[in-house]
């Protein structure tokens, strides 16, 4: 039983040493690596923690500016304006005038994979709530275009909440 016993043991050793020397308990593969902003190590390579955007960068393209909306919404119909877009200090995009309407900033928060997220929130405090999403398209010559797709819903009388879809709208940089 004890000869058994001390071969199991002989032949777990030699094994676990064979495999330590071939390499196969290799140490932590991020140790010493550093990813930079945005960016974390994964099996010894870096990604992005939100995605990549289509140029395999961590951040969106430069979206700040000026831009040209055409939108044509379920319940206001079609309009034409212009806004701006800019960035605050947790690095979420804040659009001025959405919606034509809105007087605040609504606060869109960039996903990765240039995929743009509104989340619901009541811009002007006055029981009107916007959510929804979008994509940012980035043409061969540098062009922005964004595709928006959101809600607005009036919600100051409970019984008789009013919502206006608006789909496709799109935002071009200019």
């Amino acid at each position: 039983m004890i000869a058994k016993h001390f071969i199991y043991t002989f032949i777990i050793s030699t094994f676990f040493l064979f495999f330590a020397a071939c390499g196969q308990f290799e140490s932590d593969p991020c140790k010493g690596v550093n990813c930079g902003p945005d960016k974390v190590c994964f099996e010894g390579e870096c990604i992005c923690i939100y995605g990549a955007g289509a140029d395999g960068s961590c951040t969106p393209p430069n979206l700040k500016g000026s831009y040209s909306v055409v939108e044509d919404c379920s319940n206001s119909g079609g309009s034409h304006y212009l806004t701006f877009i800019d960035f605050n200090a947790n690095k979420q995009l804040i659009i001025i005038k959405f919606w034509e309407l809105f007087l605040a900033p609504v606060v869109v928060t960039y996903e990765g994979s240039n995929k743009l997220k509104i989340a619901r929130q009541e811009v002007d405090a006055d029981n009107f709530f916007v959510e929804g999403e979008g994509t940012v398209n980035v043409d061969d010559s540098g062009n922005i275009t964004i595709i928006f797709n959101y809600t607005v819903k009036d919600e100051s009388n409970p019984l008789n909440i009013k919502v206006d879809s608006c789909n496709n709208t799109v935002y071009t940089k200019l």
